[in-house]
């Protein structure tokens, strides 16, 4: 089972929308009774033992924690973290220099988390929000979602905000949000652009912000800040109702949307039969499955559904390494030796790390199995136990893959534990597994699809979805039998 910090549905994202006032002071604040949380000091010494606390369980959890950005690499920049704390600081202000050195291990599971409740006391303040949610495609950036109350086309690229270039002002973003690869870190920093605008202590005004048409034409935009209650309202909106869900789109096709690989197993398989069931009542020749909002979940959801797509043996990882830690045995709430028992293994010890090929999945007998062509949907939102998904696809030839590349690699760490620094309160997390997925490679890319398709302005414009479009396009015409990239 992979379990992995589940990427955040939109209600989540509000966390990254916002604008803010200064929370650092360079004397300490007149003490008072009911001092808020955020500009409360902490001793120098107390975030020091944060630091080492945080480094310490890095270092015993992790597999390989030097796998990206090696030892030699990272300690100068450790050094000199420690050497910036030297006056007490507020723990946004500790977040705001300790988190880019997580971020510089490249590692998309691990992630220090600034402290929640700093964020809801700056609202309950007056604090206000970006209300953009951007796309980064690796070339431009375009909105996602727009909570202002100004009206924006959505055949535009973003070309600057308050005169900065927009990829230098996502490049700054991106420093807070840990994946393997850049673009990856890229995407992420442009999804959450409100928090890079909050963690900067940008005054609360108005943004002037350049954008281009699809026909080439310039316009300037300027958007007020937002409360988080009227962003809250109108995200609602926009939140996925089911994980999953299945629709006919024409009496030969079908589409299953597979947003979350979240929910009980249970839930799940009564989903697949029910839906399976109406697929072969139909006669359905085609089925379509989206994972392009899928940041993953559970596994093991993966491995039953691909159980009603295909009658070979299959496996959505090849090799799997454990690291055994005091914090594994401890949030399992085993022993070493209850450990070895069930392992099968009597000589690990702590700082162990086991390595086991993954067995072939055998699907077995299904009446409900789907035999018609298959297609799979995808992007760079599709991540973790969904990018496992796609590759096990891919690497058996269960569908042909439409869409973008991942944003992670094919070999990567997952299986996390929290944790929380004991005087700051901070929230991280840290994998304790690695995973080589299925035709899994060490060239650092993510997987790429058979058709490169990427959204189209013109068609954001028109409530339009290229992807799904070009993939019904491929239906009628009755398939390629080579890969063709649409740019």
């Amino acid at each position: 089972m992979k379990k992995i910090i589940t990427v955040l549905s939109l209600m989540v994202f509000l966390c990254g929308l916002c604008a803010a006032n200064s929370f650092a002071e360079s004397q300490p604040p007149a003490k008072e009774p009911n001092q808020p949380a955020y500009l409360k000091l902490i001793s120098p010494d107390k975030l020091k033992e944060d630091l080492d606390f945080l480094f310490k369980t890095i270092e015993e959890v992790h597999p390989n924690m030097y796998a990206y950005t090696n030892k030699e690499e990272f300690s100068p920049l450790r050094e000199e973290l420690y050497s910036q704390i030297t006056q007490p600081m507020t723990r946004l202000e500790f977040y705001k220099i300790t988190c880019p050195l997580v971020v510089s291990l490249k590692n998309g599971h691990m992630n220090l988390n600034y402290h929640n409740d700093d964020l809801l006391e700056f609202s309950n303040n007056g604090g206000k929000f970006f209300p953009l949610f951007l796309n980064w495609d690796r070339q431009s950036a375009t909105i996602i979602k727009n909570y202002s109350e100004q009206n924006i086309p959505m055949d535009v690229e973003i070309v600057s905000i308050d005169d900065e270039n927009i990829k230098e002002l996502i490049t700054k973003s991106a420093k807070y949000h840990s994946e393997e690869q850049k673009e990856g870190s890229m995407a992420r920093g442009a999804l959450k652009l409100g928090r890079y605008y909050w963690l900067e202590n940008r005054e609360i005004k108005p943004w002037e912000i350049i954008v281009k048409k699809s026909n080439g034409s310039i316009r300037n935009i300027t958007i007020e800040p937002v409360s988080m209650e009227k962003v809250k309202e109108k995200a609602k909106k926009d939140l996925p109702e089911v994980p999953y869900e299945f629709k006919s789109l024409n009496n030969n096709t079908g589409l299953l949307e597979f947003n979350s690989h979240s929910g009980s197993f249970e839930n799940f398989e009564k989903f697949l039969k029910d839906t399976f069931t109406q697929i072969k009542g139909k006669k359905l020749k085609y089925l379509i499955i989206d994972v392009r909002k899928n940041g993953g979940g559970n596994s093991n959801l993966g491995d039953m559904l691909l159980k009603y797509l295909t009658d070979e043996p299959f496996r959505q990882f090849e090799k799997v390494e454990g690291k055994v830690s005091k914090q594994v045995l401890q949030q399992q709430g085993i022993d070493l030796e209850k450990a070895r028992e069930m392992l099968g293994a009597p000589n690990i010890e702590i700082g162990s790390v086991r390595s086991y090929e993954s067995p072939m999945k055998i699907p077995g007998e299904n009446p409900l199995r789907f035999n018609g062509k298959i297609y799979v949907l995808m992007g760079q939102r599709t991540f973790s136990s969904a990018q496992s998904f796609v590759a096990a696809i891919k690497c058996f030839n269960i569908a042909a893959l439409i869409g973008e590349e991942t944003r992670s690699t094919t070999t990567e760490f997952g299986d996390i534990l929290s944790f929380n620094m004991p005087n700051t309160g901070l929230p991280f997390t840290v994998p304790y597994k690695h995973f080589v997925e299925a035709c899994g490679t060490l060239d650092g890319r993510g997987v790429i699809p058979d058709y490169e398709v990427k959204q189209k302005l013109e068609d954001t414009a028109k409530g339009a979805d290229t992807v799904l479009q070009f993939t019904l396009n491929l239906i009628k015409k009755g398939d390629l039998k080579k890969p063709l990239l649409v740019f």
